[in-house]
């Protein structure tokens, strides 16, 4: 099945500014590539060794990082098997 090549793709000239799709995916590369693996490696470690001892993991977040930390704390806990634990306020 061949694939559509849209008008624009066909006529893009040199001087032509690249479309919104291009600069997302070229700045998403470019975050990828700048991110250090080593420390994604060592984090998977580190929670590793906490599910492997039974350890506990406690999370804080304040603002809209509180809601990042319960959504973590859920993940943590149905997806990976780790007890974890946010700190909260409710104030309503």
């Amino acid at each position: 099945m061949r694939k559509a090549r849209s008008s624009r793709a066909r006529t893009k000239g040199v001087n032509e500014t690249p479309s919104h799709t291009e600069q997302y995916f070229a700045q998403t590369q470019a975050i990828a590539h700048s991110i250090d693996k080593t420390l994604i490696e060592a984090l998977a470690t580190g929670l590793a060794r906490v599910r492997r001892r039974g350890g506990r993991l406690f999370l804080l977040g304040v603002g809209g990082s509180a809601a990042n930390c319960a959504h973590v704390v859920n993940d943590l806990r149905k997806l990976c098997d780790i007890e974890a634990y946010r700190f909260r306020t409710d104030t309503s």
